[in-house]
């Protein structure tokens, strides 16, 4: 759309020089052809009338949408491309991009010749046949004028004016229709495409890619290390850090939990351990090597997120879950059983169109002069025009969790993170989302992030407990309850009154190892 935009510009441009040079021509016949004055009026006759007879959308209210199926796809690949609220979606999981301008070209192409203009461009472009005939006969009048004078005074009329005339009438009256048309669609276009690609351009990136493949993979999962780090939030205006000389280290294969209350530092650390953000100081290290120097799209191949704030994509449920792994998003049966493992199936059968179901359709609906809830006619029309299925958080993080599980299927993952992926949920289906995690733990770190965390602690290789920004305690379930310390007053609050009033089963063992119960820091 921005090039189509330049191009409106340059067309533009070049029918104002042509229409100028034309009408410099006709004012050289003016000193010797009093009658040329006339043919400019006759000239501009046909393009005004035309202009004055179709009106504009622009005097009266009107409401609009988009149908055609095409456009509509290439307006929902180029949400989740623009849209703030996919970036982490897009980044954190995989580059998809690749898969989405695809898409989005094959849409481009179907789209074929179909006017793509804004509303009140397409509404004066439109061709009546009442107009079209008043208009052809309007057009013709400079012709009729021109035969008119050459037989009424033929010593003032030339061949040469005769033939060049009515050519030069014909050429004005079209530049100016296009002309017309070009401004309402450059008008339309730098509002809608081009000032958001500005204003892309001048954001920042404040996290640099490094220029080191990541360490050759292993059986075992991703080994990780943070030490001596501190971090505070670009912006922040307070003097305290989010983390505060926080040290650990996790060995490949691990299942570690991460506890503490809200504001402890949990979600900051999970966002340093994958370059949402590089350390104000310290260093964060995978395999023994630098996180800042490893390449982030090698990282982020090797690295499966879910978290609570996962979004759902105005496409398909089939292509939102599989999108988890983009080379295989048409493959039914992966799709089915990542939905199954992530507990989206039984929700998403519900459907007519089962996984073909569009929750959040993007057509393009406009509205002018009025008000989505002043009660009028259009305003109705409009509400209509609003597709949206609404579903539950916890069917959202359904959807999510199933597109995580797609992602595992790539055969590249070997650290997956949890950050709250279950807050929606009841217990029994927290439960089972962590048995089907775990259940893929081979040759994968994991690290999980959970308010209810009783069902995980106790079988954790390794639990981090976080208090103020602070690394105060880790170890194992056993070592920090005997401390009975921060983890153990933790524990007691929120684990064992949830396990207390549940009759959830035993998750089952994640035990790869029995690891040195590491020191208290």
């Amino acid at each position: 759309m921005v090039w189509y935009t330049y191009q409106e510009i340059v067309c533009a441009a070049g029918r104002t020089i042509s229409i100028i040079w034309q009408l410099y021509y006709i004012a050289t016949l003016v000193r010797t052809n009093k009658d040329a004055w006339i043919y400019v009026a006759l000239f501009l006759i046909k393009p005004f009338a035309r202009d004055m007879s179709q009106g504009s959308l622009w005097d009266r209210s009107w409401v609009s949408t988009s149908t055609e199926p095409n456009f509509n796809r290439m307006q929902s690949l180029k949400s989740i491309v623009g849209n703030p609220e996919y970036k982490q979606e897009i980044t954190s999981n995989g580059n998809i991009t690749e898969y989405l301008i695809q898409e989005y070209r094959k849409a481009r192409q179907l789209l074929g010749d179909a006017s793509t203009s804004y509303p009140p461009v397409q509404y004066a472009s439109r061709n009546r046949l009442e107009l079209t005939i008043v208009s052809q006969l309007l057009g013709d009048l400079h012709l009729f004028y021109c035969f008119y004078s050459a037989i009424l005074y033929p010593s003032k009329s030339t061949l040469s004016t005769i033939a060049t005339l009515p050519k030069a009438g014909d050429l004005i009256t079209n530049e100016f229709e296009q002309l017309t048309i070009n401004f309402q669609n450059v008008e339309a276009m730098l509002t809608t495409h081009v000032t958001p690609i500005y204003d892309l351009g001048n954001a920042t990136n404040t996290v640099e890619d490094g220029d080191l493949p990541i360490p050759t993979p292993t059986d075992h999962g991703m080994s990780l290390r943070i030490q001596n780090v501190n971090f505070s939030y670009p912006g922040n205006k307070s003097d305290e850090n989010a983390l505060r000389n926080v040290s650990f280290s996790i060995a490949a294969g691990q299942v570690v939990v991460l506890v503490g209350s809200n504001g402890s530092g949990k979600s900051t650390i999970l966002k340093l351990l994958t370059r949402m953000y590089d350390c104000s100081s310290g260093q964060v290290s995978i395999e023994g090597q630098d996180i800042r120097d490893c390449k982030l799209e090698e990282f982020r191949a090797a690295t499966a997120i879910l978290t609570q704030d996962h979004h759902i994509y105005p496409l398909s449920l089939a292509e939102n879950i599989g999108l988890g792994n983009p080379h295989e998003v048409s493959n039914e049966h992966l799709i089915s059983e990542s939905a199954r493992k992530g507990r989206a199936e039984a929700f998403i059968s519900k459907y007519a169109e089962k996984y073909d179901t569009v929750l959040e359709p993007k057509a393009v609906n406009e509205l002018y002069d009025c008000s989505e809830m002043d009660g009028t006619p259009l305003s109705k029309i409009y509400g209509g025009f609003d597709k949206k299925t609404k579903v539950s958080g916890g069917e959202q993080q359904r959807v999510a969790a199933s597109r995580t599980f797609m992602r595992l299927t790539s055969g590249k993952i070997r650290l997956l993170i949890a950050d709250e992926p279950s807050s929606n949920l009841d217990p029994q289906g927290e439960w089972e989302l962590f048995q089907n995690i775990l259940q893929e733990r081979k040759g994968k770190t994991m690290i999980f992030v959970t308010h209810r965390f009783g069902h995980l602690t106790r079988h954790a290789d390794l639990i981090l407990c976080m208090k103020d920004g602070c690394l105060v305690e880790q170890g194992t379930h056993k070592d920090l309850m005997a401390l009975t310390g921060e983890y153990s007053k933790l524990y007691e609050i929120q684990a064992r009154a949830f396990t207390e009033t549940t009759q959830d089963p035993e998750l089952i063992s994640t035990k790869s190892c029995d690891p040195t119960p590491c020191s208290r820091e």
